[in-house]
């Protein structure tokens, strides 16, 4: 949590002075992001990655559970899609031998049924 310093106070969106306190007791100020709402002396909310910098807020449960969905759609679609592309030339392959297993047959039984006519 951070407390914005008095920089203006006109709350428009701007970078305030903030004055950070962990739960550890250290401290330390830094200029921030603030919303055009926050004013001198209000405590809000700010994330920091493990070197202090601000970053932005982790997203909501309701966005990760649309990104979840999303993400499992699409990758059953992919696979969906990759399945026919298998089939299709597994297929593909069966067809051609058949068709050469055929042409052999064919080459063999063919001279000799046209001789006896």
């Amino acid at each position: 949590m951070t407390d914005i310093g008095d920089s203006g106070g006109s709350g428009a969106p701007a970078r305030r002075l903030s004055r950070r306190h962990w739960l550890a007791g250290v401290r330390g100020n830094r200029l921030v992001g603030a919303n055009s709402g926050a004013l001198a002396g209000m405590v809000i909310p700010i994330w920091m990655d493990g070197a202090g910098r601000p970053v932005d807020p982790p997203v909501s449960s309701g966005a990760a559970i649309a990104m979840g969905v999303r993400i499992s759609i699409g990758t059953w679609h992919g696979a969906g899609v990759l399945l026919l592309i298998l089939l299709k030339a597994g297929g593909t392959a069966l067809d051609r031998r058949r068709r050469a297993e055929w042409d052999r047959e064919w080459q063999r039984v063919a001279p000799s049924r046209l001789r006896q006519q």
